[in-house]
C-alpha cells in the first residue's frame, strides 16, 4: 500500500507500533493553517483523526489506528486523500 503514497511518506517506529508520517513546508503560517484545516475536515468527514504539529510554515501528520495498534487500511486512505489535498 505504501508504494501507491506520495514517496515523502515514511513508516516509523514508535514504541510499539508503527507509524505512516510526512512533513509538509508551505511559505507562510497561515498557508500551513489552511492546510492543517482541509486535512481536519477530511479527517472529520472519514472518522479518522491524524495527529497533527504545526510548526510555524510546516506540518507533520502522522497516522495510525489507535484501536489496532498499527497502519491500517484507513491510514493509507486519509494519507491519500492528504496527498490528493497536497497535488
Amino acid at each position: 500500500m505504501k508504494d501507491k503514497l506520495h514517496p515523502e511518506w515514511d513508516i516509523v517506529e514508535e514504541g510499539n507500533h508503527k507509524k505512516l508520517i510526512r512533513k509538509f513546508d508551505f511559505r507562510t503560517y497561515m498557508q500551513a493553517v489552511d492546510f492543517l484545516n482541509k486535512v481536519a475536515a477530511i479527517a472529520e468527514q472519514i472518522d479518522h483523526h491524524p495527529d497533527m504539529l504545526l510548526k510555524w510554515a510546516s506540518l507533520d501528520i502522522s497516522t495510525w489506528t489507535h484501536s489496532e495498534k498499527k497502519i491500517t487500511e484507513l491510514d493509507y486512505d486519509l494519507a491519500t486523500r492528504i496527498d490528493t489535498l497536497a497535488s
